[in-house]
């Protein structure tokens, strides 16, 4: 199954461990606000308000219309009552300024209010310092060295995902996502928190306690058999094939909800992430009083033609 790396989840429960048990239709659940946003830098911020449901509801999440939804500065004074552009969706006429913070409340009857902030990333540049074909664990990869200049006083982490852009005859294009991963593990030039060849981003972590300079060299191993698979099985002749690397920087609380979401699909434990149950893997969320993600991040795209 393929997953992007910034896909979102919609659902909530806390459960908490005890000796006696109760059939499940005995649990009171609130229900939650739920906030959906990843803005890129210097784009507008894009709200998306739903409320939670419980596992066993056969409905899907409801838009939140009609919701009170403001930015603020690090002051706490008022940028922006966000308007409602469409059921449930709140488009702010602010661009997400690099290296700023900003607070966010959400406020709908009879619910919680929740709240939220964030620091947009700082700009970094990427250089692709070497690419070549060549096989890893009895796989074709695509051998990607790379260089990310970022703040040395600041903490970054980012996240590098890989995508196939296949071309056929008539210039019909189709994207492939393909899984990445590296054998920098513990290098000094950051935290690479995974090294299998399943993952659908490598993710790093640069601290500012590490003794480290504004340089991050690393190397990413991306799978080209599932790209090739797929281009083979298209109807048209395939004209060609462009392998597309992704970059990016993003606040903590990005990172850590994108990790975590990762590691609840490697762990086959969905429902119960999304549970909350002890002993499963939970997805991070920094809404307060609620669910979901408030998150930006820059973008940097390579591409190679294979």
């Amino acid at each position: 199954m393929r997953w992007t790396i910034l896909s979102l989840l919609f659902s909530f429960l806390v459960l908490a461990g005890c000796t006696k048990e109760h059939p499940i239709d005995s649990i009171l659940i609130k229900e939650k606000i739920v906030v959906n946003s990843l803005t890129q830098a210097d784009s507008l911020f894009t709200f998306n308000i739903s409320s939670s449901i419980f596992i066993t509801d056969n409905q899907r999440p409801q838009q939140i219309t009609g919701a009170d939804v403001k930015l603020l500065d690090e002051n706490n004074n008022l940028l922006e009552q966000v308007p409602e552009t469409s059921p449930g969706v709140f488009v702010s006429s602010l661009r997400a300024i690099p290296q700023n913070s900003y607070y966010l409340t959400v406020d709908a009857p009879e619910l919680d209010m929740v709240y939220s902030n964030i620091k947009t990333p700082s700009p970094t540049s990427v250089v692709s310092l070497d690419h070549k074909l060549t096989s890893f664990s009895l796989k074709k990869v695509q051998k990607v060295e790379l260089q990310i200049n970022d703040s040395p006083t600041e903490d970054n982490f980012y996240l590098i995902n890989a995508y196939g852009l296949i071309t056929d005859s008539l210039g019909g294009q189709y994207k492939f996502l393909t899984t990445v991963f590296t054998a920098d593990a513990n290098t000094e030039n950051g935290d690479i928190n995974q090294n299998t060849d399943e993952n659908l981003a490598v993710y790093i972590k640069d601290l500012v306690a590490h003794p480290m300079d504004n340089t991050i060299k690393t190397t990413v191993l991306v799978n080209i058999e599932d790209i090739e698979r797929f281009a083979s099985q298209l109807f048209l002749p395939v004209e060609q094939i462009d392998l597309v690397v992704q970059v990016y920087s993003v606040n903590e609380d990005l990172y850590k909800y994108a990790f975590s979401y990762e590691k609840l699909q490697q762990a086959g434990e969905h429902i119960g992430g999304l549970l909350g149950i002890p002993g499963t893997v939970n997805v991070h969320s920094n809404i307060e009083n609620g669910i979901g993600i408030f998150g930006c991040y820059q973008l940097d795209v390579l591409t190679y033609q294979l």
